[in-house]
């Protein structure tokens, strides 16, 4: 079994032990040092205000650090610098954002995202102010993983006061495709119908929809659950960001070249708000 087989495989385990217990924490990250890292572009600005927000919202201490030309540069300083529990670098690094065309992160990036051992949050468009960013978070997911608590969490401790978090549960309905490709009839196909499907995803997320809005109320913030079924996740994703830039929590990718590494990659490019990997 390799990497991503074990991972989903663990992924699965944990949310059908979470669904038959019927509660679920919400840990509360507490990073004792953020890594920033700048890259002299116009993106810097951003980038140190995302870092100082951090600092400001869980007590870290700020680390900058300037000098890192690559990302495995990145990735050796945080695994230097003791107790860094999350990295805040531009995306692309050590390229000008226009320049990529919004095609791709930059390599340096793609390396931290594939290869760090920590969360990482990613600046994508400069903003005079991340405050208005933060005050409207995002959560897309296309099922509960053994991840999705800690997006909750690090989603609630960064969210301005009185500000609004939505876990966004979009299917990816294209595995589904696939199964019914290999399977066939083998499958019970009424069960793939929309309504059992919203209804099947409603009961995925109720417990962590639950533990959130617990947890959410306590700091005073709004947290939503909302289920789309018959759309594509990138297609729901873009609804929920146009016109508005989010902050958007989602889990940090597997593998290059795996599914998960291919939608989260996705997610970063169409972001123009800060984008945290957990």
């Amino acid at each position: 079994m390799d990497q991503f087989e074990d991972r989903m495989l663990a992924s699965s385990l944990h949310a059908f032990e979470a669904a038959l217990a019927g509660h679920v924490e919400i840990p509360d990250p507490k990073p004792a040092r953020v890594l920033l890292a700048l890259d002299g572009s116009a993106q810097d600005g951003v980038t140190r205000l995302l870092a100082q927000w951090v600092a400001a919202r869980t007590g870290a201490q700020v680390v900058e650090r300037a000098d890192l030309a690559t990302g495995r540069d990145v990735l050796a300083a945080a695994g230097e610098a003791s107790g860094v529990g999350l990295i805040v670098l531009p995306a692309p690094f050590r390229e000008e954002i226009g320049l990529t065309r919004d095609a791709s992160l930059g390599s340096g990036a793609d390396i931290v995202l594939a290869e760090a051992l920590v969360p990482v949050l990613l600046a994508r468009r400069p903003v005079e102010s991340v405050e208005p960013c933060f005050s409207d978070a995002l959560i897309p997911i296309t099922v509960t993983t053994r991840e999705t608590p800690l997006e909750v969490g690090w989603a609630l401790a960064l969210t301005a006061p009185e500000g609004r978090v939505e876990v966004l549960d979009v299917p990816d309905l294209t595995v589904i495709d696939e199964v019914k490709h290999l399977l066939g009839d083998t499958i019970d196909l009424g069960a793939l119908r929309e309504e059992a499907l919203k209804r099947a995803a409603k009961r995925d997320t109720a417990a962590i929809g639950e533990a959130a809005k617990a947890a959410g109320a306590a700091r005073g913030l709004q947290v939503e659950v909302n289920v789309h079924v018959g759309e594509a996740p990138m297609e729901a994703f873009a609804k929920a960001t146009r016109g508005r830039t989010r902050f958007v929590v989602t889990a940090r990718p597997g593998p290059v070249g795996s599914p998960e590494f291919h939608r989260a990659h996705d997610l970063a490019l169409r972001s123009d708000g800060p984008i945290l990997f957990v």
